[in-house]
């Protein structure tokens, strides 16, 4: 909006046409020039600068006698004029660009939904990254990063797709539970040297000890045969040691 403060500087100045300064004459042009804008101004407002009648009271007001004694206040119309038509022109560019918006068609682009959600999520949003310690990997890496904390322990086939393999178990002791604590109360199948998949524990049936085996009774030994008895000759005879030793008798 033009600046009304000045415009009404501006109207007022006109009104008081009769109050001139120096000694000229008074001039008509300036009179009818001043009458005009008067006329449009309040009719118009700041509208009246973009009214073609304004270009009239330029002309009349550039006929104004070099000589009169309007010449001043002619001048000072038409700096004003000119600065009102140039606010109005800028307000009239932007109001015409507002219009030209709210009469435009409204057209929705065509948007493909799958196509934003893919750029948005990235390039590798289709596929989550590998799971070091999942399916695939590697038991033997797994262990070196890990500090050897996975021990091999009973073999295992799976029913239904007989896979076989060794199961895996975390070592008991705090260091590893803390070094791997998602293994807590878990097994891992191991294929190959590969991680086929993991397990709760609980779902590993228990392993039943092995029967002892019976001891085998040592064989019975012969029974030992009883000592010969001696005949009756041999009894009444005496033992060579007997007569070594027995005193020989007096005459």
């Amino acid at each position: 909006m033009i600046h009304r403060r000045f415009a009404l500087v501006l109207l007022a100045a006109t009104s008081l046409g009769g109050c001139r300064r120096g000694s000229g004459k008074a001039d008509a042009s300036y009179e009818k020039a001043r009458g005009l804008y008067q006329k449009l101004y309040g009719a118009e407002l700041d509208d009246a600068y973009g009214d073609p009648k304004m270009e009239d009271v330029v002309t009349l007001l550039k006929q104004v006698d070099q000589d009169s004694a309007d010449k001043a206040a002619a001048q000072s119309m038409l700096d004003g004029i000119e600065h009102g038509r140039a606010v109005y022109a800028g307000q009239k560019h932007g109001r015409e660009k507002i219009a030209a918006a709210a009469a435009a068609p409204l057209v929705m682009p065509n948007i493909n939904p799958d196509k934003i959600l893919a750029a948005s999520a990235g390039p590798d949003a289709g596929s989550a990254p590998p799971d070091s310690y999942g399916p695939g990997a590697a038991i033997a890496e797994l262990n070196r990063t890990a500090g050897g904390c996975l021990v091999p322990a009973e073999s295992f086939t799976e029913k239904g797709t007989d896979k076989a393999g060794t199961i895996y178990r975390l070592s008991n002791t705090p260091q590893c539970a803390q070094l791997l604590p998602g293994f807590v109360n878990q097994v891992v199948l191991v294929v190959n040297g590969s991680v086929y998949r993991r397990i709760d524990a609980s779902q590993v049936p228990v392993q039943p000890p092995p029967a002892a085996t019976p001891a085998v009774p040592a064989p019975e030994a012969a029974p030992t045969a009883p000592p010969a008895r001696a005949s009756p000759a041999q009894a009444a005879a005496p033992s060579d040691q007997t007569a070594a030793t027995e005193p020989d008798a007096g005459p």
